[in-house]
């Protein structure tokens, strides 16, 4: 399952990639459809098999995570963050928009932002019963954790997007302030990491796996923990 996040190194630290790729490869096989998993280990056969004839790379061989989820929320840690989870996960614009409306409005406030982005799908009405929401959040240690949510029923209220859902998204999402305050964190407003992780971090770290039941709902949580 390796190629679940080939194209995240441009833009997460290292020890970020080796913690989402571990999370992926656990989470992965539980919530895709068999047919899923049978045609990307066909297609990564007819590479390997390809590259030993010399041949060209073989198309088809990224994981559709759409097969298993219909809706993504995803952990706004930054721009760079987002665009690179977006591009290892082969999703679209409009799959991270909720991501995005999140770091605009609120912040990275770090894992408890994906209960924002959440807030943002109910209060859009992009969640319908019956719908697969896979979550993916990112947090010290350095730790990626991921659970699917089912969808049972329709949100009463817009939660904390009450007040200003209607506005979003907006018209431009440039950071009003990054132009007062931008030199604190050198001029980068894509919430870039200041604290570089040392080396002997970058490796994988105990797992623990865990499988909850509400109801009709089916709850699987896989932590990964890197240092």
């Amino acid at each position: 399952m390796r190629a679940a996040s080939g194209s995240a190194s441009a833009g997460l630290p290292k020890v970020a990639v080796a913690a989402f790729a571990a999370n992926m490869r656990r989470l992965v096989p539980r919530v895709l459809p068999a047919t899923e998993l049978a045609r990307f280990a066909a297609a990564v056969a007819c590479r390997k098999l390809l590259r030993r004839r010399g041949g060209g790379a073989a198309t088809g061989s990224k994981i559709n995570f759409k097969a298993g989820a219909d809706q993504f929320c995803l952990h706004p840690g930054g721009v760079a963050v987002i665009d690179a989870v977006k591009r290892s996960m082969g999703l679209e614009e409009r799959d991270v928009e909720p991501s995005r409306m999140t770091l605009h409005r609120w912040g990275n406030t770090s894992a408890s932002s994906v209960w924002y982005v959440l807030s943002y799908m109910e209060a859009k009405g992009r969640l319908k019963v019956g719908d697969r929401v896979l979550m993916v959040a990112f947090g010290s240690g350095f730790k990626c954790n991921s659970c699917v949510w089912e969808v049972t029923g329709d949100m009463a209220d817009k939660g904390a997007w009450a007040h200003c859902i209607d506005s979003y998204p907006p018209e431009r999402l440039a950071n009003p302030y990054m132009e007062k305050y931008g030199y604190i964190n050198g001029g980068q407003g894509d919430g870039a990491l200041l604290v570089q992780m040392p080396e002997h971090l970058d490796r994988d770290g105990p797992k623990r796996k865990s499988r909850f039941d509400f109801g009709s709902a089916c709850l699987y949580i896989v932590c990964v923990e890197v240092g």
